[in-house]
């Protein structure tokens, strides 16, 4: 098999596992969205947004100018953002299209470059298997410390929604690695 196949091949059956174990982390175990609240008095909430935010984008509130370097200034928004309600607001003026089928297709189609790059990567490698799956999972937990441990920290992600997401991932990277890992792990290295 050329390395092109096999890194094509270990890509396919990797993001298959990815999706397969996203759709069971969300649909039995309901990883990230247990932790989902609705807004009290979500229709006078919308309203609200609609009258005022016509721009789609991210809103952190309260908001600073990042670029505010006047010491009063500064303490005057450490106090606010001290005593206001704050958040991170995703904010689109229409919600969009709903349409699961093409939503679901692109959700696969990012698995399957990752797993692309993992394959094209662990093919050089002498690790096999479990070596591969090993550091899926280890690589998963590191995006994790990097990335969502940090929007817990400067944004207030609720504790449940990152270990939701540390479980997903890490669970779902080390099913894919181990296929990855059997297909292609370094069968590059004994091929050469």
């Amino acid at each position: 098999m050329s390395r092109c196949t096999n890194v094509f091949l270990a890509a396919l059956v990797g993001a298959v596992i990815m999706f397969a174990a996203g759709a069971v982390a969300h649909m039995f175990f309901h990883l990230g969205e247990r932790n989902w609240s609705a807004l009290p008095n979500e229709s006078a909430v919308l309203s609200e947004f609609a009258a005022n935010t016509r721009t789609p984008g991210v809103y952190f509130f309260p908001f600073a100018d990042c670029a505010e370097t006047d010491e009063a200034a500064m303490a005057e928004y450490t106090k606010k953002y001290e005593t206001s309600p704050t958040g991170l607001l995703f904010y689109k003026p229409l919600g969009g299209d709903m349409d699961m089928g093409a939503i679901l297709v692109k959700e696969f189609l990012g698995g399957f470059i990752a797993c692309a790059l993992v394959a094209f990567v662990v093919g050089s490698l002498p690790v096999g298997m479990r070596g591969t799956a090993v550091m899926c999972g280890l690589f998963a937990l590191a995006v994790w410390c990097s990335t969502e441990w940090s929007h817990h920290i400067w944004y207030g992600f609720p504790l449940g929604w990152i270990v939701d997401g540390a479980i997903e991932s890490t669970v779902a990277w080390i099913l894919a690695g181990a296929a990855i890992g059997k297909i292609s792990g370094g069968k590059a290295m004994v091929q050469a």
